[in-house]
């Protein structure tokens, strides 16, 4: 059985990742108030924001991902793994050198740890359509070619409230978040193909504008819309969440089953901060120009 595994950067609607089989999750930390978790719940995170509370997370060290690995291969499984994107956590990295200590200690297994350049829903897309896509029955060799075109062929579009909290992460310059704080404008939030870290390409006055400016993207970019998935996460925002889905959905011929919306998880959502939204689908290509400076 070829495994596909992922870690709790990931986000999937509920529903959607029941629906999976032979999927694992590997946990990362999430420290708040002094207190560390492995599943600390979205809703109660965000509302810890509002009031102020600092929460930060710790990457997968190489020993925890090792033993999380030889969890799978020992029972004979072959593993694909996704981790976040390497341009926003260590993790990435620190899964691909446990990865090569794996293939020693199995040598007769198929092991492969990928630098998604995903995170948050757009990893979760990856995840779901890796599976399906296995258990249509491709092989091993086939899943690593489609990964290869699923990484470069799915949405990181993303809306930011404060970017002051991507400043404190270090995922945006300094100058990026005060400007934008400053004159009061929404930061489109876009995440790199190549080096899979955000960057600000484009400011919008206004919320709601916001959201019809991203999902005018939508229409720029996606593909085969009435075969579309489509997530949308939101961070504790589930109203404008709400208006994003009716946009996609007045706007494209989706299925409305195929459109979901979900919290954050705390792992992404800690360091976008409330009232982050992302809209994710599968799109012709993920590069976007930067049209706005510091």
């Amino acid at each position: 059985m070829i495994y596909i595994t992922t870690d709790t950067s990931f986000d999937m609607p509920k529903d959607v990742f029941q629906s999976l089989k032979n999927v694992a999750v590997q946990k990362i930390i999430v420290r708040l108030e002094d207190k560390d978790y492995e599943d600390l719940d979205s809703a109660y995170m965000f509302k810890k924001l509002r009031e102020g509370k600092v929460v930060t997370t710790s990457a997968i060290n190489e020993y925890n991902a090792f033993e999380f690995f030889d969890n799978i291969a020992k029972e004979g499984h072959d593993i694909i793994h996704l981790p976040l994107s390497a341009g926003l956590s260590g993790t990435s990295d620190n899964n691909i050198r446990a990865m090569e200590r794996i293939k020693e200690k199995y040598p007769n297994g198929k092991f492969y740890s990928f630098n998604s350049n995903c995170a948050s829903s757009g990893l979760g897309m990856l995840v779901y359509f890796m599976a399906k896509k296995r258990d249509e029955g491709a092989t091993f060799e086939e899943l690593i070619e489609y990964l290869i075109y699923l990484k470069d062929h799915i949405s990181h579009y993303v809306i930011v409230d404060d970017l002051m909290f991507l400043m404190r992460g270090g995922r945006v310059s300094k100058a990026q978040a005060i400007a934008g704080t400053l004159l009061q404008l929404k930061p489109l939030v876009y995440l790199n193909e190549d080096s899979g870290k955000l960057l600000v390409y484009k400011k919008v006055p206004g919320r709601k504008k916001s959201i019809i400016e991203t999902v005018n993207k939508m229409e720029e970019k996606m593909i085969n819309d009435t075969e579309q998935t489509v997530f949308i996460a939101h961070g504790d925002c589930l109203a404008d969440a709400e208006f994003m889905a009716e946009q996609v959905k007045n706007r494209f011929n989706i299925p409305a089953e195929n459109i979901h919306i979900d919290y954050f998880g705390p792992v992404v959502g800690c360091h976008t901060g409330p009232g982050t939204l992302v809209l994710i689908y599968l799109c012709k290509d993920r590069h976007e120009a930067v049209t706005t400076n510091d």
